[in-house]
């Protein structure tokens, strides 16, 4: 008898690690794309082994997939991968409510990834961003609408969730502090100065300046999130010199935050809760430099590139209410789990039962191996979004994107070569450096 408990043990804790997705696999990926190596990275992750990706993280590889495409390029694969990732994260959060058992009994990895909310509501801009590069205008409005919509639904999406796991557990509401896990983001600079750039490419000045006065309240007004200075080059928009057209550029740094786990544990008593944090990621980028030739002239100009919006500020913001979910949960899965534990406890001391013992020893040991924090996020977001621009004659250009370290060092340089300025389409150019 005892054999085969401990034969079970063995293979519950074998079957439960098989389960998790190895984040290590990942490494060399992410590797190739903060090198530059978009396309690379794409095509080995598409040709990787089926374990790269859980059977619970269909949207995490839509959303690295469509992330990489858009990077190397691939417009329009990588809307269909973004498409695709949207449509699983309403599909995957709906039925996380019907998973919620197992992952009362284990943890919230064995809960089908919906996605981070700032990842549900960027993969719109990003999308909005490709159809910008087919010209395709009409579809780039429809996802900044689409952008917009989620914005609204975003302070409420988890109060009802938070509140049926409390009554579950039977948690005082007081035990929480509310204020915690309030949502400051509300409206997006990044977003209302693509809008922006979209109507006055079609003419409408009064539609543009609505954008333009709604990017600057979000500003002044989300002072937490933006807390750098408002970019200049944004009113240059409105002041274009005659007979020149406008040439605007978008430059992605970093990588968004990742998650890491801290935890709390007594292996005596065999409690342990374990919760996900989200902490910034470094990055070595100080500043980015448009630079751009007139092939015709030989002319040179010069601009720096201004921050416009910290992904990694609204990353983190946006997760505290999914945050303060999981700590409810956390908690509730905590008393099951050592109610169990101490309930064998009291029954192989009242028994006298080696069997009891052993049971009570497997439980003691597998709350401390099931309880893992929910670690999963996508790999590809960038941290930082940067905007510059400038007023030129209609012509072929020569333009580079230089990022720069502290010490003055190239870290990274996009090279677009003939780049034909044209009063016939939105001139936009995008680059990213990851690192």
């Amino acid at each position: 008898m005892k054999k085969k408990l401990f034969l079970l043990l063995i293979f519950f804790i074998f079957s439960f690690v098989s389960c998790v997705s190895n984040s290590q696999l990942h490494t060399v990926f992410v590797t190739e794309a903060q090198n530059g190596n978009y396309e690379l990275a794409y095509t080995n992750i598409q040709d990787a082994p089926k374990n790269l990706y859980s059977s619970y993280d269909d949207v995490l590889k839509m959303l690295d997939l469509g992330l990489l495409a858009h990077y190397s390029g691939l417009n329009q694969e990588s809307v269909n991968y973004l498409n695709q990732a949207e449509n699983l994260i309403y599909e995957k959060y709906s039925k996380s409510v019907t998973q919620n058992i197992s992952s009362y009994l284990l943890n919230d990895n064995v809960i089908d990834y919906s996605g981070e909310e700032y990842e549900d509501i960027y993969v719109n801009l990003f999308k909005c961003l490709s159809f910008i590069a087919e010209e395709e205008y009409d579809s780039a409005f429809v996802e900044i609408r689409r952008f917009n919509n989620k914005l609204k639904t975003l302070s409420v999406k988890y109060q009802e969730k938070i509140y049926e796991v409390k009554n579950h557990a039977k948690i005082e509401t007081e035990a929480l502090n509310q204020d915690d896990y309030k949502i400051n983001f509300y409206d997006s600079v990044f977003a209302r100065y693509l809008s922006m750039l979209l109507y006055l490419y079609e003419g409408d000045i009064d539609s543009a300046k609505i954008d333009y006065n709604y990017l600057i309240s979000a500003f002044n007004t989300q002072k937490k999130l933006y807390d750098f200075s408002f970019p200049k080059q944004i009113e240059e928009n409105f002041k274009t010199e005659k007979n020149k057209v406008r040439l605007n550029a978008v430059a992605f740094s970093g990588i968004a935050p990742r998650k890491y786990e801290e935890s709390i544990s007594n292996i005596y008593y065999g409690f342990k809760i374990a919760l996900p944090v989200m902490k910034n990621v470094n990055s070595n980028v100080a500043t980015i430099t448009l630079m751009i030739v007139n092939q015709e002239t030989g002319e040179v100009y010069k601009k720096q590139f201004e921050k416009i919006e910290s992904i990694s500020n609204i990353a983190i913001d946006t997760f505290k209410q999914k945050q303060s979910l999981i700590y409810t949960k956390s908690i509730a899965r905590a008393i099951l789990k050592t109610g169990t534990t101490s309930m064998l406890e009291n029954y192989k001391e009242e028994k006298n039962s080696p069997t009891l013992e052993i049971l009570h020893a497997i439980s003691l040991i597998s709350n401390q191996i099931t309880e893992v924090a929910d670690v999963r996020t996508s790999k590809y977001f960038p941290s930082s979004v940067y905007i510059s621009g400038i007023d030129l004659f209609p012509g072929k250009y020569d333009i580079c994107v230089s990022y720069m370290s502290s010490s003055g060092t190239e870290i990274y340089r996009k090279v677009f070569n003939d780049y034909d300025v044209s009063n016939k389409k939105l001139n936009f150019l995008e680059a990213v450096c990851l690192k």
